[in-house]
C-alpha cells in the first residue's frame, strides 16, 4: 500500500479480492477530517487500483454483499452510508447516520452500523490514551436495511458507565457483541427491549 495513506476497514469480495477505505495521512490536531479519500480495490491478477474517489469526507467502515453486487461504504465525516454498485462503480443510494463507523452483517442479511458522534479530536485523543477500562464516548448501534437503506437504532448508550465508544457490533443468537477502539473491553448486550435484531 502507498505510504501516504491510512487504511481503515476492509471488505472481502466474491472474486477473491478485497476493498479498503483509504484516507490521506494528516496531522489530526490540525485537520478537520474532511479531505479527498478513496476506496481501493485489490485483485490477485490486476493488483491494486482506485475503485472510487471522493472530493471530501472521511472513509471508515466498508462491507460487501454476499452476492457480489454491492459494497456499503461509510463516510464518517459527512454522516453517510453509501450503497455502491460494484459493476457500475457508482453510488446508487445513501443512508444518513451520524458518524457511521464500522459495519457487520446479521444472519438475516441486514447491516449493523456503529455510530460514535464525536465532536472534536480532543475527545478521540483522550480515548486513545485509555488502555484499561473503557472510553466514555456515547454510541448507537443502527440496523440498516440494504434494500431500502432505511435504518433504526437498536441499541444506544451514553458511554459513561461500564462501556463506551463502541465502533463495531456483531449479532449472535439474540445478543450484540460490541467492541471499542479504546481500552481493553468488549461487552455483550441482549437485544431484548431494543426492537430485537432480526
Amino acid at each position: 500500500m502507498p505510504d501516504n495513506i491510512l487504511l481503515n476497514d476492509v471488505a472481502a469480495l466474491t472474486d477473491g479480492g478485497f476493498m479498503v477505505t483509504a484516507n490521506p495521512r494528516v496531522n489530526p490536531e490540525l485537520d478537520d477530517f474532511d479531505n479527498p479519500w478513496r476506496v481501493l480495490r485489490w485483485h490477485q491478477i490486476d493488483g491494486l487500483s482506485t475503485f472510487l474517489s471522493f472530493d471530501r469526507g472521511m472513509g471508515n467502515g466498508i462491507s460487501a454483499s454476499s452476492d457480489g453486487k454491492y459494497v456499503f461504504v461509510n463516510d464518517m465525516k459527512r454522516g453517510l452510508v453509501l450503497k455502491v454498485s460494484i459493476n457500475a462503480r457508482q453510488v446508487e443510494a445513501v443512508a444518513e447516520i451520524d458518524h457511521p463507523d464500522n459495519n457487520s452483517w446479521t444472519d438475516s442479511s441486514q447491516i449493523l452500523v456503529s455510530s460514535v458522534p464525536w465532536s472534536s479530536w480532543e475527545e478521540i485523543a483522550s480515548c486513545l490514551e485509555v488502555t484499561h477500562g473503557h472510553c466514555n464516548l456515547a454510541f448507537k448501534i443502527h440496523l440498516l436495511d440494504p434494500s431500502s437503506m432505511k435504518s433504526r437504532v437498536v441499541y444506544g448508550h451514553d458511554g459513561k458507565v461500564g462501556f463506551g465508544g463502541a465502533t463495531v457490533a456483531v449479532d449472535k443468537e439474540g445478543h450484540l457483541y460490541l467492541g471499542s477502539f479504546a481500552g481493553n473491553q468488549m461487552v455483550r448486550v441482549s437485544c431484548a427491549g431494543t426492537g430485537n435484531v432480526p
